[in-house]
């Protein structure tokens, strides 16, 4: 009896501390971020999520803008692979499993080695975020990953790249591309309006016990709504079209 009253007490004490240093993160996080930040990550933890979406109309003729180190841009090939997973620490079989679902990158190289990148995907895209497929306009792609290595930061290094690739990808005969932003991701968000990108539309999902309401809003449309079942982990969004 003593015994489980002790790992009782144990417990109690655990589970105090928990609920305090998580409001030490909330004070921490609102005194940065703002309230506002810490009410979107509370809701996401409970049972709702969200992305703003941002676009960019592209038509080869953006202003190029000089970085303040030497780099050369180029789209990532094969024999790039072991240079990339070294710049962003991931296995190289990962970027293989990219290239063979028909995604590509764009990188800058500083000397010898890889200083940013940037993904690509057309086609319908998977929003992990909101567990929601986004069907892309014709002629946009899917920007994503967007990743600048720390020591390159604050050149001006992705503005360059973002920049040279948009009119080449507007000579190969592309409209545009977008990316999603987490609300609270407030250095992404700057960083997609420092490139010219715009507000869009928002997705989102309310869970509703074992259902889940799903909200896509796009610029100048009326929102789309679709009930569906948990589990969340299922592929199917009834915001995807058909056929």
């Amino acid at each position: 009896m003593k015994a489980a009253r002790k790992r009782r007490a144990v417990g109690l004490r655990a589970n105090s501390s928990g609920w305090r240093d998580d409001l030490r993160r909330s004070i921490t996080v609102a005194r940065s971020q703002g309230l506002k930040s810490v009410t979107l990550k509370v809701l996401a933890r409970v049972a709702y999520r969200h992305v703003l979406l941002f676009r960019l109309g592209i038509d080869g003729k953006m202003e190029e803008v000089p970085s303040e180190v030497e780099l050369r841009v180029s789209r990532l090939g094969e024999e790039d692979i072991p240079a990339y997973a070294a710049f962003r620490g991931c296995e190289e079989e990962e970027v293989r499993q990219r290239f063979a679902e028909g995604h590509s990158a764009w990188v800058t190289w500083t000397v010898d080695r890889i200083s940013s990148a940037v993904w690509m995907q057309d086609g319908q895209v998977w929003i992990p975020d909101v567990d929601a497929y986004l069907p892309l306009a014709k002629g946009e792609l899917y920007s994503y990953d967007s990743w600048t290595a720390p020591e390159f930061r604050q050149h001006h290094v992705s503005a360059r790249r973002a920049r040279i690739v948009s009119n080449q990808l507007a000579r190969e005969g592309w409209t545009g591309y977008a990316a999603f932003v987490l609300p609270e991701n407030t250095p992404a968000r700057r960083m997609v309006e420092k490139l010219g990108m715009r507000r869009a539309g928002f997705m989102a999902y309310l869970q509703l016990g074992p259902l889940r309401l799903d909200v896509l809003k796009l610029e100048r449309e009326r929102p789309r709504v679709g009930l569906r079942r948990s589990p969340r982990s299922l592929r199917k969004s009834p915001l995807t079209p058909t056929g």
